[in-house]
């Protein structure tokens, strides 16, 4: 990640453009990227309307749908950043705490408060995780850079 921001600061400072200095894609990848992008938009809101539908059909309360989603959504972004700990037991214990918590926080604030009051809190307990984290596990991606 850290090439990737030099090499545009580079390319800025030298006024070249990011496509000579990156090189382009072709046109049928291209097609083939957007075509993928759409189709994974289409399956993960056919996946969210769903949820729901099987929820309002067994009379399971949003609340979890929200919750079990939120918790996916935690999983696939902060675990990205913790691949190579996602193998040791302290780290699952961690991240499983953590995840009970930001999904707790979420639903309470999404209960509790206004939208714009969600944001300082969930930035806040998103940064003491990640601090935590960082400081007891160090991921291997954070050693590279």
């Amino acid at each position: 990640m850290t090439i990737f921001v030099v090499r545009i600061v580079w390319a800025y400072g030298q006024r070249e453009s990011v496509t000579r200095v990156f090189g382009t894609k072709p046109l049928r990848n291209s097609i083939i990227d957007g075509s993928l992008l759409v189709a994974s938009a289409l399956i993960l809101a056919a996946l969210g309307v769903g949820s729901f539908a099987v929820a309002d059909k067994y009379d399971v309360t949003p609340a979890w749908i929200f919750g079990g989603w939120l918790g996916i959504a935690f999983v696939v972004v902060v675990g990205r950043s913790f691949r190579s700990q996602l193998r040791r037991p302290l780290f699952l214990a961690f991240f499983a705490g953590w995840l009970a918590t930001h999904v707790l926080l979420m639903l309470l604030a999404m209960t509790y408060l206004t939208f714009p009051s969600w944001v300082p809190l969930i930035f806040l307990e998103l940064l003491v995780g990640y601090a935590a984290a960082f400081r007891i596990f160090r991921p291997q991606s954070a050693v590279k850079d």
